[in-house]
């Protein structure tokens, strides 16, 4: 609440969620392992790809300028 009162109501509102079957979880895998199996490299991933979208709405300026950002990782 105070970044809404400092900078006021958001504009955009962005949920990701982890895929298991990302080229990158799958291509790391050995034969016969799901993703299931492997909670610390789905994580590594998802958490390269989210650094990435932050970097381009933060950074890049994709959307606009940004004036202020938060995010929460839920698992």
């Amino acid at each position: 609440m105070a970044i809404v009162r400092k900078y006021g109501n958001p504009t955009y509102f962005c949920t990701m969620t982890a895929n298991p079957l990302w080229k990158e979880i799958q291509d790391e895998l050995l034969p016969g392992q799901k993703a299931e199996n492997r909670p610390d490299l789905v994580a590594r991933v998802f958490k390269q790809k989210l650094q990435e979208l932050i970097k381009d709405l933060v950074q890049m300026n994709v959307l606009g300028d940004c004036m202020a950002y938060v995010y929460c990782v839920e698992f």
